[in-house]
């Protein structure tokens, strides 16, 4: 594997994990087996790594400037839509985790 394919690689794990963290968390809080500082801090970690897999993503860019063209085409470019989807699952991470730093839950 050359190393111009590693963030992909870490991006793969930290996604997949963050993803992971927040279905178990869910099924936590479902069955009432997770305290709610517990949920908190789980909330948190999860997050962390969605949002630390974002960022490795970005360091594969050839192009920075113009990563914005990989969204053109959703319709038929699968790295478009894991672009669209990927994005609303980090932000609905985001929301998820909103209410816990403002001190609601």
């Amino acid at each position: 594997m050359a190393m111009s394919e590693f963030p992909l690689v870490l991006f793969t794990l930290f996604s997949q994990l963050g993803a992971g963290a927040f279905l178990a968390l869910r099924l936590l809080e479902r069955r009432g087996d997770i305290t709610q500082e517990g949920s908190r801090k789980a909330a948190y970690a999860a997050f962390g790594a969605v949002a630390l897999s974002m960022g490795c993503s970005t360091l594969h860019l050839g192009d920075p400037l113009g990563a914005w063209r990989a969204m053109l085409h959703p319709q038929t470019s699968w790295l478009s839509r894991e672009i669209l989807v990927f994005g609303f699952f980090g932000a609905m991470a985001f929301l998820y985790c909103l209410p816990m730093v403002q001190g609601r839950s």
